[in-house]
């Protein structure tokens, strides 16, 4: 059977979707009023799992839910390098935080984070550590990639920031590999899938690199030209 899981920051339940055929979501959370209308008319049709919806984070109580998995993309505006880069000092992206509370407060198995690429390097690091340093006292060893769009046969790169923390007393006691310094965080060098989970005091320790410009601005400039094109063709056929 599916794993129990909770969709923090559900939004119109995007991740809820593609992790449907291995997650039961028994509850979700999005304070956007429009998203949860979304939500709702989802589980009417049967693309989504029928769940409760509460409306705020921040008054989530973890305790009274029993999950195997929290799952969420926690806000991206304070460390996006479209935006000012606030970083946790920022009333948004902190909400990591609240994430952490409901997770420790279900006992979860697994936590499932998605963000933007430029959580690694915002604060010149410092944010990704404090994640880090969180997991870490929390019980939780980790492995993360940066996998783009295109991975999943989109037409564009748009590269995204996945995490994926495992308690720590469900680790296999077996020897885990050995992160190179060189290695950078990306998916060819650090695969989810293939390897055990690397203690997450090696992981700290992986260099933090600048982010290419988004991949996702030169694709919508195709698709504006593209656009652009076809109405031209079509003045011309009307001509």
């Amino acid at each position: 059977g599916r794993l129990t899981a909770i969709a923090l920051f559900s939004r119109l339940g995007g991740l809820t979707l593609a992790s449907d055929h291995f997650l039961h979501t028994i509850q979700y959370c999005e304070i956007d009023e429009d998203a949860r209308r979304v939500l709702k008319a989802r589980m009417q049709d049967g693309s989504i799992d029928t769940a409760p919806i509460h409306d705020n984070i921040k008054t989530l109580d973890g305790t009274t839910i029993e999950a195997d998995v929290v799952i969420g993309g926690f806000p991206c505006q304070d460390l996006s390098t479209m935006g000012k880069r606030a970083g946790f000092t920022g009333a948004k992206s902190v909400l990591f935080f609240e994430a952490m509370r409901v997770a420790q407060e279900c006992n979860a198995k697994l936590i499932i984070l998605e963000n933007v690429r430029g959580v690694i390097n915002c604060g010149g690091g410092s944010v990704f550590h404090d994640m880090v340093r969180e997991l870490n006292n929390a019980g939780y060893d980790f492995k993360y990639s940066i996998i783009e769009a295109c991975h999943a046969g989109a037409p564009h790169r748009r590269a995204r920031f996945f995490l994926i923390a495992l308690r720590r007393d469900l680790v296999p006691t077996a020897s885990h590999p050995v992160v190179a310094p060189g290695d950078p965080p990306c998916l060819d060098h650090n695969p989810f899938w293939d390897t055990p989970f690397p203690p997450v005091q090696d992981l700290s320790l992986l260099p933090i690199s600048e982010p290419t410009r988004p991949y996702s601005i030169s694709y919508a400039l195709f698709c504006l030209k593209k656009k652009k094109q076809q109405k031209q063709q079509l003045y011309q056929h009307n001509d």
